[in-house]
């Protein structure tokens, strides 16, 4: 176990000189292996952390197979720690959407959500997923959970008086239900709170 333990610093060690000449594939496999050893720790916890780093520079690299089966490992190992479940359910939902599987990423992102109460998720962080949630349902047809995850999510920056994030939120709204070919959905929107200040001016759609 302690040879594990050092060889765990050994790799988060490199990790970070890996990321500080800008090597992010050498930093995320370095996390990796720094997971593994946390594994072979029994640290389930950290193990999670480590690979939904290494998921999100893999995505970040535009490396989408490896950010998936990084995130992928990482929903396996989080355990009972609520919040390396959230993290790395959210995580796997940005792996999938990026592939464009919107079925499961909609699902991962359920699962993050789920667990939201149980870690105090603020309301920007929980509008956040709500917004990932509502593409990926778009993404998979489901159109009218869609629309029920954004006004969700612009409801979450109300209730802490954040008007304009709520307006940019029903922008994205907007947005979505144009491309989805919703027009008469997306005029709708343009008359909710806040919109026409935002713009300045009532928005073309």
């Amino acid at each position: 176990m302690k040879a594990a333990g050092k060889q765990r610093q050994l790799a988060l060690t490199d990790a970070q000189r890996a990321l500080q000449r800008g090597d992010w594939r050498c930093a995320a496999r370095e996390l990796e292996q720094a997971a593994e050893m946390a594994r072979i720790e029994g640290d389930a916890t950290r193990a999670a952390h480590c690979l939904q780093m290494a998921a999100a520079l893999h995505r970040a690299r535009g490396a989408g197979v490896e950010a998936l089966a990084a995130a992928s490992r990482a929903s396996k190992v989080a355990g009972r720690d609520p919040r390396a479940r959230f993290a790395a359910s959210a995580e796997l939902g940005e792996a999938l959407i990026a592939q464009g599987e919107f079925e499961r990423a909609a699902a991962a992102y359920r699962q993050a959500l789920a667990t939201a109460d149980a870690i105090g998720l603020p309301p920007w962080a929980r509008a956040t997923v709500l917004r990932r949630l509502a593409e990926a349902d778009a993404g998979r047809g489901a159109l009218a959970e869609a629309w029920h995850g954004y006004d969700a999510a612009a409801q979450e920056m109300v209730r802490v008086s954040d008007a304009l994030a709520a307006a940019w939120i029903h922008v994205e709204h907007a947005n979505c239900a144009r491309e989805a070919g919703a027009l008469e959905h997306a005029r709708q929107l343009v008359g909710r709170p806040g919109l026409l200040l935002l713009a300045g001016e009532e928005p073309h759609l």
